[in-house]
């Protein structure tokens, strides 16, 4: 049962369409390897917004507010494939306060918010 509900939650956090062919899925991109691409986005800021970050440290410690952080999250992710680049482009132009405090949803951009957990 406790896998069927971290299933659907991975499901309703940007997970596959339930809706979409298991094929376009599995061909896609992980949610985690789309986490990862808005994650070396988010620490590439600190330079831009003064900020003395480690991009490693910085990727591995954000990497933890991806929703599929806890599970293996190597399933095909077709409902959030199209938001990376969008993402990307926003925090590339988001405010530093956004970026200084993150991970709070206050703050982050709306078209990111399927990268992050609501922990």
């Amino acid at each position: 049962m406790r896998g069927a509900l971290l299933l659907l939650a991975s499901l309703a956090l940007g997970g596959c369409d339930p809706n979409a062919s298991a094929a376009a899925c599995d061909g896609g991109p992980t949610l985690y390897a789309q986490c990862t691409s808005v994650y070396q986005t988010y620490c590439a800021q600190g330079p831009r917004c003064s900020l003395s970050i480690d991009p490693t440290a910085c990727l591995n410690d954000a990497l933890l507010h991806c929703p599929c952080a806890a599970e293996a999250c190597d399933a095909g992710s077709c409902g959030t494939a199209g938001m990376v680049s969008t993402c990307q482009q926003e925090l590339e132009s988001e405010d530093c306060n956004a970026i200084v405090n993150f991970p709070s949803a206050a703050y982050w951009p709306v078209d990111c918010t399927p990268f992050l957990s609501s922990m």
